[in-house]
């Protein structure tokens, strides 16, 4: 038996950094075993920490197919333990003591064998139950086909789950069920190839995974079900779209509506994988999404105002076509989502841009979202003009800067940008967000300062004109002195320190400068920074001040440095904390 596993291949398997970890583990590594099975060795082991933990690794021609460990971090396979069983199979492979082939072993056994083999399993560990009824048959049915649907029943019903007692949030484990979703995705691959008894089954398997997903969900927590939701969901959709016998075509159709009673139907789900379901839905016969939608009003008529409501009213604004409704009727329905983005968009669809304009003045969005419904109705130029007289709403310099930024009209975008550096004591401060500008408020905005000086035709005056402003308020004494530092200009940043005091600056601030200095003027920069750290009292303050000092020893020399630290100690004698960290820093 060969394995022919490299240091790199296994390496990259669990990455630098575990591979670093595990290397104190590999020689006490146990219980060595590697067992052909087919094409692929599984290798295992036992590792010893503060723990004992079974770690197994499954190779295929060099490769490293699978692994796993029992640690609390081992099951995705790429923990240290398992860098220590690769690392030890790349070095060492004759430490592995050969097993028979897995397969061969197998073949060779009596199904009375078999069956007994399986019981002692399952009395030495009771949890492999939930493995063999995944893969098992679990009806009588008189041929070989498994009942995906049972088998999915069989899953949920050995969930184990309570919210209350997941202390570190893990959520439920739905290995199980994950595996089962792949079968079942690999049947809707070839959704248009079944034959009428394999597309009633796998109609069964979706309702299976949406009706226990519906048992299990927990309004008051996120399970993770969203990845066994959406493609079953998507599943039905997909069925629904072929030429189905009607009585499973009612029951396809069914299922679907139960599960959007039971689960909801949000966009995003609509919307993901490039408009997948939207997509699916427009595709379906128009009986079918008239049915759908009927159910939708049906659905939200039911429902008490709150969030289930406005999910359901949302997903049906979406689902109806546009121009399938009139005027009225429509604006009433977007309304009624409780988003201003819908109604904007229909007024704008109706020629109304007055209207559009009012709604868009009580919306709390960023204009950038509201962005292309004007573009879409041809009517930017409206929106820009909309943001011009209103500068002080949230977000509308951002946006309105970033039109001319993009477009080269540095004209427009320095007067925005100066305006809000030099002009305002507070204003939004941009940053870009997947291409659109959104605002967050601070004084002066930092943001905003870097792009007067990515469009100032003048920085040097700009420049200036900013550090002035900022002189005068000593409040913003640590902003001021960063800049200036950042700017180059040590000297003047120097000459600040001396007219503030430094609770103004701030003890990082006030090393940052010493740092630029020489070692006589560096001197009660460093011991202003470390007394004020001192001054908060706790270790991580401590911790900060030794830092400091360990810094200015490269300045004033490791002597003085030394010297300072011993002062310190005598200064603070019942800081023990103070002195261990002083002593970690090795100044003691």
């Amino acid at each position: 038996m060969a394995i022919l596993l490299t240091q790199a291949q296994a390496q990259a398997w669990t990455g630098g950094r575990e591979w670093q970890k595990g290397q104190p583990y590999v020689g006490d590594l146990t219980g060595l075993t590697a067992q052909p099975d087919g094409e692929a060795v599984l290798l295992r082991a036992q590792a010893h920490g503060q723990d004992s933990y079974g770690v197994s690794a499954r190779l295929r021609s060099g490769q490293v197919m699978a692994a796993a460990c029992a640690c609390p971090v081992g099951g995705g396979g790429h923990c240290k333990h398992v860098a220590a069983l690769l690392a030890r199979a790349a070095r060492a492979l004759g430490d592995f003591r050969a097993l028979p082939d897995l397969g061969q072993w197998l073949s060779g056994m009596s199904a009375e064998t078999l069956r007994a083999a399986v019981r002692t399993m399952l009395e030495r560990e009771p949890d492999l139950i939930r493995v063999l009824l995944m893969h098992g048959p679990a009806t009588d049915r008189g041929n070989a086909a498994d009942d995906l649907r049972r088998r999915t029943e069989l899953a949920f019903d050995l969930v184990n789950y309570d919210p209350e007692q997941d202390w570190e949030g893990e959520g439920p484990d739905l290995n199980d069920l994950r595996h089962l979703m792949d079968e079942l995705e690999g049947r809707l691959r070839r959704a248009g190839d079944l034959t009428p008894e394999e597309q009633a089954e796998v109609v069964d398997a979706c309702a299976a995974f949406l009706e226990g997903c519906a048992e299990l969900d927990d309004e008051d927590y996120d399970l993770g079900l969203d990845e066994l939701i959406s493609p079953a969901r998507t599943g039905l959709l997909r069925l629904l779209g072929l030429s189905l016998s009607p009585e499973l075509r009612e029951v396809a159709l069914d299922t679907l509506h139960e599960s959007v009673a039971d689960l909801g139907w949000s966009l995003r789900e609509l919307d993901a994988g490039d408009r997948e379901q939207a997509g699916l839905f427009a595709a379906l016969p128009q009986e079918d999404r008239q049915l759908t939608l009927s159910f939708l009003r049906g659905l939200i008529s039911g429902l008490p105002a709150g969030y289930r409501r406005r999910q359901a009213t949302t997903t049906l604004h979406h689902l109806t076509p546009p121009g399938s409704l009139g005027d009225a009727d429509a604006l009433a329905l977007a309304r009624e989502t409780g988003q201003a983005l819908p109604v904007i968009d229909l007024l704008l669809r109706q020629h109304r841009l007055g209207d559009a304009l009012a709604e868009l003045e009580q919306a709390p969005g960023p204009l950038a979202h509201a962005e292309p419904l004007f573009a879409a109705a041809g009517q930017l130029g409206a929106l820009e003009d909309f943001a011009r007289t209103r500068l002080g709403r949230p977000g509308a310099r951002a946006w309105l800067y970033g039109r001319p930024r993009a477009q080269g009209q540095q004209d427009e975008a320095y007067a925005l940008a100066r305006a809000a550096v030099l002009d305002r004591k507070a204003t939004p401060q941009p940053s870009r967000i997947d291409a659109g500008w959104v605002f967050s408020t601070a004084d002066i905005g930092l943001e905003w300062l870097a792009e007067l000086r990515a469009v100032s035709p003048d920085w040097p005056a700009d420049r200036e004109q900013y550090v002035q402003q900022l002189w005068k308020q000593p409040a913003m004494s640590g902003r001021l002195l960063a800049f200036l530092l950042d700017e180059g200009e040590a000297e003047r940043a120097a000459r600040l320190a001396q007219e503030r005091r430094s609770e103004l600056l701030g003890a990082p601030l006030l090393a940052r400068l010493a740092g630029h200095l020489g070692a006589e003027r560096a001197k009660p920069l460093y011991l202003s920074a470390v007394m004020l750290e001192v001054a908060g009292r706790n270790r991580e303050h401590y911790a900060r001040a030794a830092g400091f000092l360990k810094d200015a020893s490269a300045v004033i020399g490791e002597a003085e440095a030394r010297s300072v630290a011993r002062l310190l100690r005598a200064e603070f004698p019942r800081l023990s904390a103070l002195r261990d960290e002083l002593k970690q820093a090795g100044l003691l």
